[in-house]
C-alpha cells in the first residue's frame, strides 16, 4: 500500500502545517484573553465594586427582603382572619422563616462575596513584571495543555491545567513556575498527522476560535464585566449610589405600611 504523504503535494501539505500552527497560536491568544477576562479582570472589578457600593447593595435587598416579608405576613394574617382562624404569630414566624430561606441565603452570599472583595484588596499585589512572568508562563501552559487545543488530553495533564488555572486566578507564580517548569520537560513533540488530519483539525481549531470569541464578548455584556461603568464613570457612579438609597428608603417605607397593617388586623 503507498504511504499517503507521498501522494501529497509537498507544497499544500507544509502550507497546510503552517496555517494549523498559525490557527493553534491564535486560539490560545485568544483563550488568555479570555482567561484574563475572566479570572482577573472580572474579579477586580467584582471586588472593586462590592468595597464601594457592597454596603448599600446589602442594605437594599435586606431592606427588600424585609419589605416582601411583612407583605407576606399580611397576607397570612388576612387569610387566617378570613377563615376565622386564630393568628398564632410564632407560627406564622415559622412559614416565613421557611418560605424566605433563599432570601437569607442570597443575603449571606452577599456578606461571603464582600468578605472575599476584601480578601482580594488586602492580598499581595504582583509587580508587573512578576505579572507579565505570570501570563507569559500561563499562555505557555495553554498552548501545551489547554483542552481545546488537545482534545485527547490524559487526565493527569488535565489536572496540571486545572492547577494552572487556579494558579493564574490566584496570581500564585510561586506555583505557576512549578507547573510551567513540568510543562517545558514533557516531551509534547507531536508527529506530523495526514493531510486529512490537518484538515479536520483546522476546521476544529476555527470552529473553536469563533466559540471562544463568542464566549468572551458575552463575558463582556454580562454581570459583572458590567459594574465596570459604575467604576471608570464618577458620574455613573454617584447616580448608582443614590439610586441604592433610594431603593433602601422606599422599601423601608413599604416594609413599615404592612407592619402598621398588620398591627390593624391583630386584635
Amino acid at each position: 500500500m503507498c504511504d499517503e504523504k507521498k501522494l501529497i503535494p509537498f507544497p499544500q501539505y507544509d502550507a497546510l502545517k503552517t496555517e494549523i500552527q498559525q490557527l493553534r497560536e491564535e486560539l490560545s491568544a485568544v483563550i488568555l484573553e479570555q482567561d484574563d477576562l475572566r479570572l482577573q479582570q472580572c474579579k477586580n472589578i467584582e471586588a472593586a465594586y462590592l468595597l464601594r457600593f457592597g454596603g448599600l447593595e446589602y442594605a437594599a435587598y435586606e431592606a427588600e427582603c424585609q419589605y416582601l416579608r411583612y407583605k407576606r405576613k399580611l397576607e397570612l394574617v388576612i387569610m387566617k382572619r378570613n377563615r376565622q382562624e386564630p393568628v398564632d404569630i410564632q407560627a406564622l414566624e415559622k412559614i416565613l422563616d421557611q418560605e424566605f430561606q433563599d432570601y437569607q441565603l442570597q443575603l449571606d452570599a452577599l456578606i461571603q462575596s464582600m468578605n472575599e472583595a476584601l480578601d482580594r484588596s488586602q492580598a499581595e499585589t504582583l509587580t508587573e513584571e512578576d505579572a507579565a512572568s505570570l501570563k507569559s508562563m500561563y499562555r505557555k501552559i495553554v498552548k501545551a495543555l489547554h483542552p481545546d487545543l488537545h482534545p485527547e488530553l490524559s487526565d493527569a495533564k488535565a489536572g496540571l491545567f486545572s492547577r494552572a488555572v487556579t494558579a493564574y486566578q490566584d496570581g500564585n507564580l510561586e506555583l505557576m513556575q512549578a507547573i510551567f517548569e513540568l510543562v517545558r520537560q514533557d516531551d509534547l513533540h507531536e508527529e506530523d498527522a495526514s493531510l486529512l488530519s490537518y484538515q479536520k483539525e483546522k476546521e476544529q481549531l476555527v470552529q473553536k476560535l469563533q466559540q471562544v470569541r463568542a464566549r468572551t464578548a458575552e463575558i463582556q455584556t454580562t454581570y459583572p464585566y458590567t459594574l465596570k461603568e459604575f467604576l471608570d464613570d464618577e458620574a455613573k457612579a454617584l447616580q448608582r449610589k443614590e439610586e441604592l438609597e433610594r431603593l433602601c428608603k422606599a422599601y423601608q417605607a413599604q416594609a413599615e405600611d404592612y407592619k402598621a397593617r398588620i398591627k390593624d388586623y391583630l386584635p
